[in-house]
């Protein structure tokens, strides 16, 4: 089973040739499949790294996707310089329209990155811009669940240099929000946190 994308066949004659023969199939625009029994769904699930790198080369998954790296009900968040949402089958692609990369981004398969902690924190945190369907952060309470479930794993002087990192960050006022979700999130001062 394999993903095909145009540069994998020799020229355009070929690919509609096996397309009208049936040995190969459209996945969706631009993607083909040699397998006749998956469906399309199955196959972007399988593949959806390697597709998401072919149309947006060094993305970077951010947003409410930033903390795992994968797609959330359907919906996958990036920072490329691409506006246009990718729709595939079983999965949208909402790229920001900013090519933003950050020297603390995590290299991923196929020349995707994704975003580091403390990137996915300052991005969920951050308060300007137009709310977007679905949403593109995650809910205050949300951000605040994540943080308790990271928080809870690390020790004292990682929590030190994980909010050193954030009170670094050049969105000042989205590190203000992450450190005020952060006190919340333990009900005490915040020097008393670390």
């Amino acid at each position: 089973m394999a993903i095909l994308f145009a540069a994998d066949f020799p020229s355009e004659s070929t690919r509609l040739r096996r397309v009208n023969d049936g040995s190969v199939r459209a996945v969706a625009r631009g993607v083909w499949t040699d397998s006749p029994h998956l469906t399309p769904e199955q196959l972007v699930a399988a593949h959806w790294r390697e597709i998401v790198a072919q149309f947006l080369p060094g993305a970077v998954i951010t947003g409410r996707t930033g903390f795992d790296h994968v797609p959330e009900d359907g919906h996958l968040f990036v920072s490329h310089s691409r506006w246009r949402p990718l729709e595939l089958p079983g999965l949208i692609v909402y790229p920001d329209g900013r090519d933003e990369h950050r020297d603390d981004d995590v290299e991923l398969e196929y020349g995707l990155y994704g975003a580091s902690i403390v990137r996915a924190i300052i991005d969920n945190s951050e308060t300007r811009g137009r709310p977007s369907a679905p949403p593109r952060r995650l809910s205050a309470e949300e951000l605040r669940d994540r943080l308790r479930r990271i928080l809870a794993g690390m020790t004292g002087d990682e929590r030190a240099l994980l909010l050193a990192a954030i009170n670094s960050d050049q969105n000042g006022v989205a590190a203000d929000t992450a450190r005020e979700i952060i006190a919340s999130s333990y009900d005490v001062p915040l020097f008393d946190m670390f």
